[in-house]
């Protein structure tokens, strides 16, 4: 009889420890936006562990010099050269340089201009990263494979820097060296046990080991002494019995005169106050409705010119910033039908928000759309539609409150004019 043994359980725990590792190693990098002590060796770390949690074999370990962090895997069965730069003041020259030496994915944590070309013109391509894109990775929504990938592709096709999606794309083709595959959540050793070597020195030095997590109580418990009071009393006498009594009862009543008054004024205070906040927190809903209103509208509008730079530039990767997913793809599913059609969008169209209303976190925006669109060819410009098309008309867009607080719309539509 032969017994099967289940490995869910395994692969079950191999993820857990998959997702603490991340969880350690954006902690460290979030340290290192914060702080530039040490910041290099910690985000050495981070890139590592990028590397091991992605089933990558460590070949160069990264380390820190005295501007930036380097160091070699094996990605997918390909070697992988990385290098990261905390901020680069020439990105063209740092482009150019990494591809004389043989870099393969360049990361700068500061980022890249929009429209940043992703071509050195020396003829070799290499995938770009920002910080942006290592919160990603972080996070656990990328896979690095996955990550370079998806850059590799969308270099090829817009030629210049794009950010990674909020997830990877159900399309993304595989690229996978099966003799090298980890197990499902399997996790490569991380750094984050390792022990110095004999000859590190200060520049590159592991600053992840077990005691940073570890949170001890600071300072010591105080004793608090007291000392009893005496109880020694005096005892008056017979003869000044009276006269003390008279006097404590004349004192007693002026006593009960001013805490009397003292309970009017503080009564009176207090009631002016209620008014007073009652008046603060009425005005500050007032203008927490109306900042939240502005922020929609904003929002809104910029999602009507995203809408028709898609169809102008035939690029969606900004999409998603203010769609829905459902909004975003069908968006995309139209982009597409113009690239198979072989042309684009052009024209000139201006926005303006005609009104707007909130309903606890929902709010509804109308933006009025003017100018004139035509249809041109992509191969030559040359106009698709002979009559081009003057636009005025109204869109309608709902938008809800996200738990980061920020804006994205979930429907839209064409108005009817009243």
């Amino acid at each position: 009889m032969i017994l099967v043994v289940s490995d869910s359980q395994g692969s079950s725990d191999a993820g857990v420890r998959r997702r603490r590792v991340l969880a350690a190693h954006a902690e460290l990098f979030r340290e290192s936006l914060e702080r530039d002590e040490d910041r290099l060796s910690k985000l050495a770390n981070v890139v590592e562990a990028l590397g091991r949690s992605g089933g990558a074999d460590i070949l160069d370990p990264f380390r820190a010099t005295a501007d930036h962090v380097s160091g070699s895997i094996r990605l997918e069965g390909d070697r992988c050269r990385v290098e990261l730069w905390w901020e680069c003041q020439d990105l063209a020259e740092l482009l150019k340089s990494a591809v004389g030496r043989a870099t393969d994915v360049l990361i700068v944590i500061q980022g890249f201009p929009v429209k940043f070309p992703a071509e050195s013109g020396e003829g070799d391509q290499v995938v770009l990263l920002d910080g942006h894109d290592v919160t990603l990775l972080l996070e656990g929504r990328w896979m690095l494979g996955q990550a370079v990938r998806f850059k590799q592709a969308q270099q090829d096709a817009h030629g210049r820097f794009i950010n990674l999606l909020i997830a990877p794309p159900a399309d993304l083709p595989d690229r996978i060296d099966v003799g090298s595959k980890p197990e499902e959540g399997e996790v490569l050793r991380s750094n984050v046990d390792e022990v110095l070597s004999a000859g590190d020195d200060e520049s590159s030095r592991r600053v992840d080991i077990p005691e940073l997590w570890d949170v001890r109580p600071t300072g010591s418990r105080g004793s608090v002494t007291t000392t009893p009071a005496s109880d020694e009393a005096t005892v008056p006498s017979n003869v000044d019995e009276h006269g003390t009594s008279v006097a404590d009862t004349e004192a007693f009543e002026e006593s009960e005169d001013r805490r009397l008054r003292r309970m009017r004024l503080g009564i009176a205070a207090a009631v002016v106050l209620a008014i007073l906040m009652v008046i603060g927190v009425v005005r500050g809903s007032q203008d927490a409705t109306e900042v939240s209103l502005s922020q929609a509208a904003d929002t809104a509008v910029r999602a009507s010119r995203l809408e028709f730079d898609a169809y102008h530039t035939l690029d969606t990767s900004e999409l998603r910033s203010v769609f829905s997913e459902m909004l975003a793809q069908q968006i995309e599913a139209s982009v597409q039908e113009l690239r198979r059609r072989g042309a684009y969008l052009d024209g000139d169209l201006q926005q303006e928000v005609l009104g707007s209303n909130v309903e606890g976190q929902v709010v509804r925006v109308a933006v009025g759309e003017r100018g004139t669109l035509r249809l041109r060819s992509r191969s030559g410009g040359s106009m698709a539609d002979p009559n081009p098309m003057a636009v005025e008309r109204v869109i309608g867009y709902e938008l809800n409150k996200q738990s980061d607080d920020r804006w994205r719309v979930v429907a839209r539509g064409q108005m009817q004019p009243r």
